[in-house]
């Protein structure tokens, strides 16, 4: 979709006259709108109360000469602390309403109120119109849904001289929230490990980025075993993308970004129930997340260094797989006594986390979908979070109200660190039913050394449906995250 100012609305496209709430109670709209469409605003405002609501869309047919005109009306929301929640929404929820409606171009006519169009909310309007534009349709033979082409804006409403800048920005987030989406929603029999990287090979020719993957031998030779052990029962081979992107070299401060890549979980000797197995293809979407982030940060330019790690691999049952009662041993020398091969992400991201650091991450953040226990604690709402340095966790709690996309802080307590205690080997991979989410980040924990962040997205990778500008399946979630994290820590 192509989002441009225009001095004039065309009659030819539908028009969307939006409608927001101020703080006082009234009612803003656009007041140099012609007499004949003002009459439509007014009557929606007499007749429908919550007219303003970010979900309220409907459409008027205006007679125009021989013809007719469709007038839509919709809500931005009304004001609230922080406004740019729902705008993204409301802009979302609009073009949404446009696919249904089958239109093609749209011409939208925004409120008189400067709030609006604040550097910040104004962007998060933009996203909410490209990734309510968002379906995911790449293999059905024929395309049930037609995308919003075209959207234009009345200048007048606009501060002209920061749409380019803004709109970019907006334009390269949205861009990788889309990707990191159809990456996860992709299926596992089109995304295995190795394709993962021949894309990422691809996305990064035209960017100021360096890439290495890391093929098994190379994995081999770095001695990364417990990623190797769970590859082990797949044809597949595993992988590991390296990204680096020098935005600020003068700067020591290193980000590290590291995400779980397993492109089909089946449990592996530890087979997970049939019912709901077709999901584990997004077992993946941290990956995706971190792939997506720092495309998007070298796209936007910013004075920043980041180091991206995505370890690949696909879980399976197999004569060569890794069992329950095996003992491995892990980049830093560390040995893990296997006791579930269900438990596989945090064997993957122990060997990254261990060669990002090596390889000169200052900070750390590792991103997964790692456990259904953070599910069961925190719904689809929020994602979970553990650390140790609440100093580097308030940035990124600073990131997640700018974005909202919604963080939990859990305990780090080391009370909880008995539950991997093993009587064979240095720590156990799972730690039981009881506190899953927290041991689970707990046990990430002995694999590094510097400020470092879990962040379990199981609760928010997919949902089953479509609520604002969050989309059904897939929702890229993580990307605008880290990217504002990438801001808040290097203040560029």
């Amino acid at each position: 979709m192509k989002i441009n100012l225009a001095d004039k609305i065309t009659t030819q496209d539908t028009i969307a006259v939006g409608i927001w709430k101020s703080i006082s109670g009234d009612c803003n709209y656009n007041q140099e709108l012609p007499k004949e469409i003002l009459d439509i605003v007014k009557y929606t405002l007499n007749h429908e109360l919550e007219s303003y609501k970010e979900t309220y869309q409907k459409i008027f047919c205006l007679k125009k000469g021989r013809g007719f005109v469709k007038i839509l009306v919709w809500g931005l929301g009304e004001q609230t602390e922080d406004i740019s929640v729902s705008l993204r929404n409301a802009a979302a929820n609009l073009v949404r309403f446009c696919i249904k409606e089958k239109l093609q171009n749209l011409s939208c006519i925004l409120p008189n109120n400067e709030l609006l169009f604040f550097d910040y909310n104004f962007q998060a309007l933009l996203e909410g119109f490209y990734l309510g534009n968002y379906c995911f349709d790449q293999y059905k033979s024929k395309k049930e849904i037609s995308k919003l082409q075209t959207l234009t804006i009345a200048a007048k409403t606009v501060p002209v001289e920061n749409f380019s800048t803004i709109n970019k920005t907006a334009e390269i987030l949205s861009k990788n929230v889309i990707l990191a989406r159809d990456l996860t929603n992709m299926p596992a029999n089109e995304l295995n490990p190795k394709k993962i990287a021949k894309l990422a090979e691809k996305m990064v020719k035209k960017l100021p980025l360096k890439i290495n993957v890391l093929s098994e031998k190379e994995l081999q030779k770095n001695n990364l075993n417990a990623l190797l052990a769970v590859a082990s029962g797949s044809t597949n081979s595993p992988y590991m993308i390296v990204l680096n992107y020098q935005g600020a070299p003068e700067n020591k401060e290193v980000l590290g970004l590291v995400g779980k890549g397993v492109t089909f979980d089946s449990g592996g000797i530890s087979l997970k129930p049939a019912e709901g197995m077709q999901e584990m293809k997004d077992d993946m979407a941290g990956a995706a997340t971190v792939l997506g982030s720092i495309l998007a940060i070298a796209e936007l330019g910013l004075s920043c260094n980041v180091l991206a790690v995505i370890p690949c691999v696909e879980n399976m049952p197999s004569g060569n797989a890794y069992r329950p009662g095996d003992i491995i041993t892990a980049m830093n020398g560390k040995t893990i006594e296997i006791i579930s091969t269900d438990a596989e992400g945090r064997l993957i991201l122990a060997d990254a986390l261990c060669y990002a650091e090596n390889f000169g991450a200052t900070k750390i953040i590792d991103v997964a979908t790692l456990t259904g226990a953070c599910m069961v604690a925190l719904g689809q709402v929020y994602a979970g979070s553990i650390t140790n340095s609440m100093e580097f966790h308030d940035l990124l709690s600073t990131a997640s109200k700018k974005t909202d996309e919604k963080l939990w802080l859990m305990p780090n307590d080391q009370e909880y660190k008995k539950l991997l205690k093993s009587e064979f080997a240095d720590l156990k991979n799972s730690g039981g039913r009881f506190a899953g989410m927290i041991s689970a980040g707990l046990f990430l924990e002995e694999f590094v050394s510097k400020n470092w962040i879990h962040i379990d997205i199981a609760p928010t990778a997919t949902v089953p449906e479509n609520n604002g500008y969050i989309s059904k399946g897939a929702t890229g979630y993580g990307v605008r995250l880290l990217v504002q994290l990438v801001q808040e820590v290097f203040k560029c």
